[in-house]
């Protein structure tokens, strides 16, 4: 790093994940420098402009689809194991890391 000779990446922990099950060899050929803390995974959004009906129905169907068994194989692919409703403070752990990241002045390019 002192020589700024490093060849590396940000990575979303999940997507590392599904790489390394799939290609094993990964895991001999990467190194892991630091990661960050866990937090909630992305919410699947509607807008606001769908009405309440169908937001409604989508949830129903995101939220109980792992009761099939084929989706639920078809979930596990990607190491997922069900949906699940958020609320407000579901997301609260980014929020704590948005409001540190724009402290330190990372949001800024510099």
């Amino acid at each position: 790093m002192a020589a700024q000779e490093v060849d590396a990446s940000a990575i979303d922990s999940q997507v590392l994940a599904v790489a390394m099950r799939d290609d094993p060899s990964l895991a001999r050929s990467l190194r892991i420098m630091d990661a960050l803390v866990p937090s909630t995974i992305q919410p699947v959004a509607v807008p606001k402009r769908v009405r309440l009906e169908l937001r409604a129905e989508i949830q129903t169907v995101l939220t109980s689809m792992h009761e099939d068994p084929a989706v639920r194989e078809s979930l596990a692919l990607g190491l997922v194991k069900r949906f699940v409703p958020v609320k407000p403070p579901s997301n609260d752990d980014i929020r704590r890391m948005l409001e540190a990241c724009e402290a330190a002045g990372f949001m800024r390019i510099q």
